[in-house]
C-alpha cells in the first residue's frame, strides 16, 4: 500500500466575506496530474520503523485555544504537517514565469520555493526562484522561519504572480527560500510547498495562491479538488470537480474549526460494520484533520487500543509510538461516517508493510501517545 486512500476524493470550498471580483479567466474547473513521491518504499521493515519513530516523535499537531473566534485549532508552536515521511503529492506551478514541482499540503497555508542564494543540502537538487529574473517580483522585506517536519525553512516574503492548473493568482505572498532544515541531509520530494489551508493558518495571515484566486474573482465556482489514486494517478482540479473520479452527488462537510483547519466531526467508527463505541478525548469534538496525502491515520492511543481490541490476532508492536501488527491476511474492513455518509476501507486500503520474519502486517492506525483527535 502507497497511500491510505481514506477519501479518494475530497473538495476544499473556500469562503471569503470579500465580494469578488468579476470572472477574468473563466477557463474552469481545469485538471492537473500529481506525482505520488514516497520516502517510505524502499525502506525494509527496520528502516521503516525507525523511520515512523523519527516521523512520530515530531510535534506535528494543533493544539487546542481559545480566542476571539472561540475554540479552535492552532499551529503557532508546532511543525507544519508538509516535508516529512508523509507521502507527498507534486505537480506544477509557475512564479514569476519560473517553473516548480511543489508539494501540494493542505496542513499548511503558506507557498515557497528555494532561492537561487539557498546553499543548503536540500536546494542542491531543486528548481530555484531568481527574484532578478521575474518582472513582476516585489519583496516585503520581511523574513521569517516556518517550522516544518524536516526542520526549518529561512525565507524572505515577496509578492509575484503564481500559476496553478492555469490560474494565475496576481501579486500573491509567497516565501523565497534561502535556507532548508539546517543544512540536514534531506532531500525534499518537491520544490518547495504549496499549502492549501486558508489563510488564517498563514504567516501575517496573508492570502495563500488559491484564497487570491477568489478574491480576484479568478475562480468563478470557489473550490478546489483532490483526487488520490495511491498512484501516479492522482490529480488537483481547480474551480470545480473532475466528476470522472466519483459517481453520485457530492455531499460536503462543515469544518467546526473557524481558524481555517480542514477538520470535520466523525460520526460514526466501524469494524466489519459493528460500531465501535468511542468517546471524545476533551477538550476535543470527535474530529478528524484532513490530510491530502498520509500513509498513516495518527490517532488517539485509547482510540486505537479500542479499535486494534476489536480485530482478531492484532498485537501491539511498539508501545511507545502506538504502532500495531495484524495478521496480513486478516479480512477486517474499517468504516467511517461524516455527514450521514460512510467511507469503507477494505484490508488492502489500511494494511501495511510485513513486519520482519512474523505473520503480521502493520496497522495504517497508529495510537499517537500525544494527539487527542483523529
Amino acid at each position: 500500500m502507497k497511500t491510505l486512500p481514506f477519501i479518494f476524493a475530497f473538495v476544499l470550498g473556500f469562503v471569503s466575506t470579500t465580494k469578488p471580483a468579476p470572472v477574468t479567466e473563466p477557463t474552469a474547473p481545469y485538471t492537473i496530474t500529481l506525482v505520488e513521491r514516497s520516502p517510505f518504499d524502499n525502506l525494509d521493515w527496520p528502516q521503516y520503523l525507525e523511520a515512523q519513530k523519527r516521523h512520530l516523535s515530531v510535534d506535528r499537531y494543533p493544539s487546542l485555544v481559545s480566542d476571539e473566534n472561540g475554540m479552535h485549532l492552532d499551529r503557532r508552536g508546532n511543525k507544519a504537517g508538509a516535508i516529512g515521511l508523509d507521502v507527498s503529492l507534486v505537480g506544477p506551478i509557475t512564479v514569476g514565469q519560473q517553473k516548480f514541482d511543489v508539494v501540494f499540503d493542505v496542513q499548511t497555508a503558506t507557498l515557497f520555493v528555494p532561492s537561487v542564494k539557498c546553499k543548503s543540502y536540500a536546494c542542491v537538487n531543486q528548481n530555484k526562484y531568481d527574484e532578478k529574473k521575474s518582472k513582476t517580483f516585489k519583496s516585503l522585506n520581511d523574513r521569517h522561519t516556518q517550522v516544518y517536519g524536516s526542520g526549518p525553512v529561512v525565507m524572505d516574503f515577496g509578492l509575484d504572480d503564481v500559476t496553478v492548473a492555469g490560474f494565475t493568482a496576481k501579486k500573491t505572498a509567497f516565501g523565497v527560500a534561502i535556507e532548508e532544515y539546517q543544512g540536514r541531509k534531506i532531500i525534499p520530494p518537491g520544490d518547495g510547498v504549496l499549502g492549501m489551508a486558508l489563510e488564517g493558518q498563514a504567516y501575517k495571515k496573508r492570502s495563500a495562491p488559491f484564497s487570491t484566486l477568489f478574491k480576484q474573482g479568478s475562480l468563478k465556482n470557489p473550490v478546489v479538488g483532490i483526487y488520490v489514486s495511491g498512484g501516479n494517478t492522482s490529480s488537483l482540479t481547480v474551480g470545480g470537480v473532475d466528476k470522472t473520479k466519483f459517481t453520485g452527488q457530492l455531499k460536503f462537510v462543515k469544518t467546526i474549526d473557524p481558524a481555517g483547519h480542514w477538520f470535520i466531526p466523525i460520526e460514526g467508527i466501524y469494524v466489519n460494520n459493528k460500531l465501535i463505541k468511542i468517546k471524545p478525548i476533551p477538550p476535543f469534538p470527535l474530529g478528524a484533520l484532513i490530510h491530502s496525502s498520509t500513509q498513516l491515520m495518527n490517532i488517539p492511543r485509547q482510540h486505537a487500543a479500542i479499535i486494534y481490541k476489536s480485530i482478531p490476532g492484532a498485537k501491539l508492536i511498539d508501545e511507545a509510538n502506538g504502532i500495531y501488527g495484524v495478521p496480513c491476511d486478516t479480512e477486517e474492513t474499517l468504516a467511517f461516517q461524516f455527514n450521514g455518509l460512510t467511507f469503507r476501507l477494505t484490508p488492502k486500503d489500511w494494511i501495511m508493510k510485513r513486519i520482519d520474519k512474523t505473520k503480521l502486517c502493520q496497522g495504517g492506525l497508529v495510537g499517537h501517545p500525544r494527539v487527542k483527535y483523529w
